[in-house]
């Protein structure tokens, strides 16, 4: 029986375990990297009952999303959950933070193009810049959700609003419904 998770309370069901694919078609971040590879690793992953596939415009400056989006396109859209980041922009030749309304529109119809789907799970803001009132970032990514361009909205690290205690990705127990029984060493987190 494959366990799934929810994604706190927002109607986000995957396995607890996704694949994060910055090393495919990240070859900024790994410059080793092999495209056909890069597909196999997503179909096994699918294949094998990951149900998460976790990208961004950054890895690869969109080859990622470009690869995963020819991976997935023998799958069922509706047996997995996809999620995309954006606020990187190189438009001036180097690398800015950006949360404009307008960029991050283009983000989310660019990332959707390059996955060949017509809708995200996930769409995080990869990282808040220091210009853009955080109404204004989240308010046209609202109003982009409200037209069925992804599910929820997220920040994936956020300076507007600070713990002072980190919350844990997973809790102490995730995998002991994960990995099987005989595993007598608990895996490194």
């Amino acid at each position: 029986m494959q366990v799934e998770v929810e994604f706190g309370h927002s109607g986000v069901v995957a396995t607890p375990l996704g694949l994060g694919a910055n090393a495919v078609g990240g070859y900024n971040l790994f410059p080793q990297l092999n495209d056909e590879q890069g597909l196999s690793v997503v179909r096994a992953a699918l294949d094998h009952g990951i149900r998460l596939i976790d990208t961004a415009y950054v890895y690869g400056l969109g080859h990622s999303e470009t690869l995963i989006g020819e991976a997935i396109q023998d799958y069922d859209r509706y047996s997995f959950a996809l999620a995309s980041k954006g606020a990187h922009d190189y438009s001036t030749g180097d690398r800015v933070i950006n949360n404009h309304p307008d960029f991050l529109t283009q983000q989310v119809e660019n990332s959707l193009r390059r996955l060949g789907t017509d809708y995200l799970d996930i769409f995080y803001i990869h990282y808040p810049d220091q210009d853009t009132p955080k109404a204004e970032a989240v308010g046209v990514l609202q109003r982009s959700k409200k037209r069925g361009r992804f599910g929820r909205l997220a920040c994936r690290t956020s300076p507007w609003r600070r713990s002072k205690r980190p919350t844990p990705m997973v809790t102490s127990t995730w995998w002991k419904t994960s990995f099987p029984s005989s595993t007598s060493k608990t895996p490194a987190i």
